[in-house]
């Protein structure tokens, strides 16, 4: 009777470990996809200032096919004081998986700004660009090749 008790212990010390160590793989959650760097500018027509820079207005990358299905990537940067942007996707400024992308840009005027994020506002590109099935901006990022898009929008 002794014998069975400890094989029945053990048993539900093995099944306990098993369940823990389950648990214990280097990859938690949805495997990512390889990314390459991806940088640009942004340049804004205004009608009555001529050529602005942007400044706060988010570029985001929508991948006219995902890669994974099950867990869509959107790789997105924000415009700098100069005109330029880098493109994230896990990590900051790791860059996009390789692919063609329509390009998103929102540039929000007005509101109230925290912490470098703008609430509020209205979008100075009136919409323009902000659906992925319309906008004209389109990208194409490739592995072993400078990934730089410079984008012109009114």
């Amino acid at each position: 009777m002794r014998s069975f008790y400890r094989l029945a212990v053990s048993a539900w010390l093995f099944a306990g470990v098993l369940v823990v160590c389950s648990g214990c793989s280097e990859e938690a959650g949805p495997k990512k996809q390889s990314v390459v760097p991806v940088k640009g500018t942004l340049v804004y027509k205004d009608r009555k200032k001529g050529a602005v820079v942007p400044e706060g207005a988010e570029v985001i990358f929508n991948p006219v096919k995902q890669g994974d299905e099950k867990n869509p990537v959107y790789p997105q940067g924000k415009v700098q004081k100069d005109g330029s942007y880098r493109i994230s996707t896990y990590g900051d400024f790791d860059g996009a998986p390789e692919g063609d992308y329509a390009v998103v840009v929102v540039y929000k005027t007005g509101g109230l700004a925290r912490d470098s994020e703008r609430t509020g506002g209205t979008d100075a590109l009136k919409g323009r660009y902000s659906d992925p099935r319309s906008t004209k901006l389109k990208a194409t990022v490739k592995g072993g090749s400078p990934n730089e898009f410079a984008f012109e929008v009114e």
